[in-house]
């Protein structure tokens, strides 16, 4: 029996989404059945942390993205080899249906990941989330262009993720976006849209310079 068969089998008897992947729930979940206190424990990581860019300040320049991330050419071979998946700490949700995984490249996973954690920590409930949008989510790995532009976008190596598109469209004059979720994002070296020097994009953050 495999790994995922076997998580799958506590998945059914803890009345949990059966996908095979011991992500936080799930072992929050087995946490809770054996009667483990919670309270002190450390924040859960990403089953496979993988961030080798080091941290911040050490994103490429957008102009090198091919080179750190690999030519992306949106075929499965590439996802395979490049993006991961990992469950979010938080509920997101994505046109009104509830999201629990992230699929981004590697070398972003843990970095990203602990931005989604630093967020939860910030704001302590899912009320004060939903109130200033983090959790409406608009998508990261994305094999596109830029909108209405020549060149990939950071979407399309799984290095870019949107949040709150319906209050910060790109080209808006003004967002909604948090200064403290900025300054979070910054903490890690990612560049936010807003502070674009032409279009803004107050919705957009980027693993790279």
């Amino acid at each position: 029996m495999t790994i995922p068969e076997i998580t799958k089998r506590v998945q059914r008897r803890l009345s949990l989404t059966q996908d095979g992947i011991a992500g936080i729930q799930t072992w929050t979940a087995i946490a809770r059945a054996v009667g483990a206190d919670l309270s002190e424990s450390p924040a859960p990581v990403p089953p496979t942390p993988s961030n080798e860019a080091g941290g911040a300040n050490k994103w490429p320049r957008e102009a090198d993205a091919d080179e750190f991330y690999g030519h992306s050419d949106g075929s499965s071979k590439w996802e395979a080899e490049h993006l991961v998946t990992f469950e979010a700490p938080y509920a997101l949700y994505m046109d009104g249906q509830l999201i629990r995984r992230i699929r981004c490249h590697k070398k972003v996973e843990q970095s990203l990941y602990k931005i989604l954690s630093a967020i939860q920590a910030h704001y302590k409930t899912p009320e004060a989330i939903k109130a200033v949008g983090l959790d409406q989510y608009d998508g990261c790995y994305n094999y596109r262009n830029v909108r209405g532009r020549n060149g990939l976008s950071m979407h399309a190596y799984g290095a870019a993720v949107d949040f709150d598109a319906a209050h910060n469209p790109l080209g808006a004059v003004f967002g909604s976006m948090p200064k403290e979720v900025v300054e979070i994002f910054k903490s890690e070296g990612w560049r936010w849209g807003g502070d674009y020097s032409g279009r803004k994009d107050f919705m957009h953050f980027e693993a790279c310079r």
